[in-house]
């Protein structure tokens, strides 16, 4: 979305999508920015948890995205720390921290996903609709945070039962605009009431269908050798910020799987023609057929 998803600063202890893209031993810090705040960041060698030999880019890659707590907010430049994703006690690996953390931002992922569907339908531009609609809602959801968070927090726990919000303070904005409807519908109906009808029924949609894979066959033919396929495929999945998992069927046949939660077909179509595009680039050519896309 060419939008920033919110428009304001983080709250402390805020859970926080973040990309690293320095690493300044000088200063003895990472630098970067947050996803999906218009804000740069940084993070100190001293709030990276790591073993004794254990280099720091091992636990701190850049150019990925990760998740972290918001710490000092007092400056332009936000710092953050990495403490609520690795866990020296957890029988987890790192990796499988990581994408436990990740995974609570699918719901922001959901509610874009819906606001580009309203975009679509009444053909207007989804920066216009976000900026009137959900950074409105945002403001509302953290001035009632702000005011009365255990009342806030206590309607989030009994209305959506089954999320496991233990480890974040606020209330994602879907959650939110699914338990105070009265609320989201007023914001709406401020802008135009139809817009609202259409945003229920995505939300409705949402909460009803269940959770489907989504699969695609993709033969990669390449005269210029393995190598060539592997820097391909590494460049088409660098930007991917959704799960997927990509396993060899056959000799030059591939299966590339995700899940509905956090991805659509349209995510599926954009990677085979980045394949398809990049791969007539080669010398030589690397060829490139997607057998099929289905749903099971």
């Amino acid at each position: 979305m060419p939008i920033n998803f919110y428009n304001i600063k983080p709250s402390i202890d805020e859970l926080v999508l973040v990309v690293f893209n320095e690493q300044d031993d000088e200063l003895s810090q990472f630098k970067g920015k947050l996803v999906e705040y218009p804000y740069n960041i940084f993070l100190t060698f001293n709030d990276v948890q790591k073993k004794k030999k254990e280099k720091y880019n091992k636990v701190v890659p850049l150019n990925k995205v990760l998740v972290a707590r918001i710490g000092d907010i007092s400056n332009d430049i936000i710092q953050v720390s990495l403490s609520y994703i690795y866990k020296d006690n957890s029988k987890e690996s790192r990796e499988e921290q990581l994408k436990k953390a990740l995974n609570k931002f699918i719901k922001n992922k959901q509610l874009t996903s819906i606001f580009i569907g309203l975009s679509k339908v009444f053909e207007i531009e989804v920066e216009y609709l976000w900026k009137n609609i959900m950074y409105k809602i945002d403001e509302k959801r953290r001035e009632e945070y702000s005011e009365n968070p255990e009342e806030l927090w206590n309607q989030i726990i009994t209305k959506l039962p089954q999320e496991n919000n233990d480890d974040n303070n606020i209330p994602f904005l879907l959650d939110y605009c699914i338990t105070k409807d009265d609320d989201v519908k007023s914001i709406f109906n401020e802008l135009d009431p139809k817009f609202y009808e259409k945003f229920k029924e995505g939300i409705d949609k949402l909460i009803n269908t269940k959770p489907y894979k989504i699969i695609s066959k993709i033969q990669i033919i390449s005269t210029g050798g393995i190598e060539n396929t592997i820097s391909l495929l590494k460049r088409a999945l660098s930007d991917i910020d959704y799960d997927f998992s990509l396993k060899y069927e056959a000799a030059s046949l591939m299966i590339f799987e995700t899940e509905s939660t956090d991805s659509s077909e349209e995510d599926h179509i954009k990677l085979v023609n980045f394949i398809k595009i990049e791969g007539d680039k080669l010398n030589p050519k690397t060829y490139i057929k997607c057998e099929s896309t289905i749903k099971q």
